[in-house]
């Protein structure tokens, strides 16, 4: 098995800034990162593959393809 790297499910809720972005380095897009989920098989927010073969992903989808 190998090391994938992982997208964060991110959340903008209204009482977020960017900490996350500026002082943890979270790659995100918007306005405002109020939570950022690293790994994350949650239905409300899954991680993603960010690169390689299984790239775009979720992680329950790698789970699911690789075993458990």
């Amino acid at each position: 098995m190998g090391i994938y790297k992982l997208k964060p499910a991110c959340e903008d809720y209204l009482w977020g800034g960017h900490k996350l972005v500026d002082d943890f380095g979270i790659e995100y897009d918007g306005d405002v990162l109020a939570e950022a989920w690293l790994l994350s098989c949650h239905k409300d927010g899954k991680s993603v593959v960010a690169d390689g073969e299984y790239k775009g992903r979720t992680l329950n989808e790698l789970i699911d393809i690789l075993g458990k």
